[in-house]
């Protein structure tokens, strides 16, 4: 029956979907009537606030009937096809990697909450759910990665994150992403010829690369001044910067910190342009 509703749903056949899914006399679990039924509120042109009360609905009988399955599906549903509602999508990742044991989904469930929690914006949910993917699976790069850039994005811990990232690069030296959070822990440590020379032959279009770390690379060259990384022409310094803040569009998604950086550099770009 679920493959029967998900080919409804492929072919548009929207009247029959809405029938099966309102008929009391369909068996189906709690959780995915309701799914269908936000989903049926989204096709409809619904409003916001019925559709995120649909949504939430949703949520919560799939953790009521222990769907691990269905969170995932419901969060990947928000950020990914409707582009909004990512504190719906936060608290469904969140449900599968720390309420519902799900050894075979818990993976799945920390990429989500750390990929979304990039999305909307939430340095906080980042950090604990970086930290706790971390702990369980210590030997992941991605998660090392992240867990340092929020703690470097947070001024926490920076001394530790220096240490770790030499040691992470020692063992990769050529990783951009390495390089990068290298660069930006002796950044936050003051040392800026240090934190230049880590960021010598990084690819920005790496896997881990965004809008981001664009802003990260932007800031530390900033810092670095015109004198030590182009040789005092001013033109070519504002060339380079905008080079590499060329991979942020206008309305990029961004960590708050980043934001505040990235204003930073922007507000330095227009003084010196005057």
């Amino acid at each position: 029956l679920l493959n029967y509703l998900n080919a409804l749903t492929m072919l548009g056949r929207i009247n029959e979907l809405e029938s099966l899914v309102n008929d009391k006399d369909v068996l189906l679990p709690k959780s995915t009537r309701d799914f269908y039924q936000a989903h049926l509120a989204m096709i409809k042109g619904a409003d916001r606030d019925t559709l995120k009360r649909r949504l939430s609905a949703a949520r919560v009988s799939a953790l009521s009937d222990g769907q691990a399955e269905m969170l995932l599906n419901l969060g990947v549903y928000c950020t990914d096809k409707l582009n909004d509602f990512y504190d719906i999508a936060l608290d469904c990742f969140r449900d599968v990697a720390t309420t519902i044991s799900s050894v075979r989904l818990e993976r799945r469930a920390f990429e989500g909450w750390i990929r979304c929690a990039r999305m909307a914006g939430d340095t906080e949910s980042l950090g604990k759910a970086s930290r706790e993917a971390n702990r369980r699976w210590p030997d992941d790069k991605t998660f090392i990665e992240t867990r340092l850039y929020v703690d470097l994005l947070e001024g926490n811990g920076v001394e530790m994150a220096l240490a770790q990232s030499e040691r992470l690069l020692e063992s990769s030296p050529t990783d951009s992403m390495r390089k990068l959070v290298n660069a930006f822990a002796y950044y936050r440590m003051g040392n800026l010829d240090s934190a230049v020379s880590a960021l010598q032959n990084i690819d920005m279009r790496a896997d881990g690369m965004g809008p981001g770390e664009a802003v990260i690379f932007a800031a530390i060259f900033n810092a670095a001044g015109m004198q030590r990384v182009a040789g005092g022409d001013a033109g070519l310094f504002q060339k380079n910067l905008n080079v590499i803040l060329k991979p942020v569009p206008e309305r990029a998604r961004l960590l708050p910190e980043e934001g505040r950086l990235l204003r930073r550099v922007r507000h330095s770009m227009d003084m010196a342009a005057r």
